[in-house]
């Protein structure tokens, strides 16, 4: 790295021969920069479930990374859910044809091109009245795609940039840049790990014709984050009773699961969460044990006690705006 021009190390880590993970800076490595900060809103009328279509340009020829994180009504406090992304659009994008994800109060889910970012909620159940979901969105002018497209403008009036190794400075793009002081960067201020244990579940076996009776587990793990502000927040939790996901990886919260038998039950689902608030990120990990439906009526499915372990990365940047 002696051809790189800055390093900060950790306290108490010598930046001489500081590891990589233990820098708090390396101009080595491009940062997260945020194009745009915004909050909105989406409304369910009265008798619907599913909100309007919300669309936002974010005036890039290519898709950015991007976050949205809802505002949800847990526990009488104000907490901040980041959205599910799109699992997938069934036939021509429009109402009706959004793929959710389960957060808190309802399902939501997000999505990118290179015009716009998109977002939609559902409701578990039917308006009354019209409801309004209020969310904050992060637009970084970092790219998802390898893009060969112009960005936005450089400015000459930046006090300080670092280009990519081998680039130049003077015409490299704006979102190719590792560091410009003209962009906030997405930087780490609190990261950690912890493991939850989740007891044995078994579902209780019913007569033939009734409905599956579920054993449920629900753990929660709390972190004070000590800021004083609603920051934003990754959660990654290992995958565990996920069926053909595979072993020893870890998926970004909120992720669900449930399988069901041919007879339409219920055998086994699992729902990892994550909310942050001015105070505590917590983390949910809820559990339901059912039964498979036999000729004269069902079986309980048991689900074996385990350790699910989670990693947590807390931001620089408030999204209660």
């Amino acid at each position: 790295m002696n051809d790189f021009g800055i390093k900060v190390s950790k306290s108490g880590y010598d930046v001489n021969v500081a590891s990589d993970e233990d820098l708090s800076y390396s101009s080595k490595f491009k940062g997260l920069k945020i194009l745009e900060i915004g909050t909105s809103s989406v409304t369910i009328t009265n008798g619907n479930t599913e909100s309007n279509e919300w669309s936002h340009a974010h005036g890039l020829n290519y898709r950015p990374a991007y976050i949205i994180y809802v505002k949800q009504d847990i526990g009488g406090n104000d907490c901040f859910v980041n959205s599910p992304m799109l699992r997938e659009w069934s036939g021509t994008r429009g109402t009706n044809h959004w793929n959710f994800t389960p957060i808190y109060n309802g399902d939501s889910a997000c999505a990118v091109d290179d015009t716009n970012v998109y977002f939609k909620y559902r409701l578990a159940s039917v308006s009354s009245g019209t409801t309004t979901i209020y969310f904050t969105y992060i637009i970084f002018l970092d790219s998802i795609d390898e893009t060969t497209s112009a960005g936005p403008a450089l400015t000459d009036s930046v006090g300080m940039k670092i280009s990519s190794p081998g680039s130049d400075i003077y015409s490299s793009e704006e979102y190719d840049l590792h560091f410009t002081s003209a962009r906030k960067q997405f930087n780490v201020v609190k990261s950690g790990t912890g493991t939850v244990s989740l007891g044995t579940l078994t579902g209780v076996p019913v007569a033939k014709g009734t409905e599956c009776d579920m054993d449920t587990e629900t753990v929660t793990a709390t972190i004070a984050h000590g800021l004083d502000y609603v920051p934003a927040f990754f959660v990654y939790v290992e995958n565990v009773n996920l069926g053909d996901v595979p072993a020893n990886t870890f998926g970004l919260s909120p992720q669900w699961k449930m399988n069901m038998s041919a007879g339409a039950d219920i055998t086994n689902a699992i729902f990892l969460s994550s909310y942050i608030n001015s105070t505590n990120l917590v983390i949910r990990f809820c559990r339901a044990a059912g039964c498979v439906i036999i000729p004269d009526g069902s079986h309980g499915i048991e689900l074996d006690a385990c350790d699910i372990d989670y990693r947590y990365l807390i931001f620089n940047t408030d999204v209660d705006i």
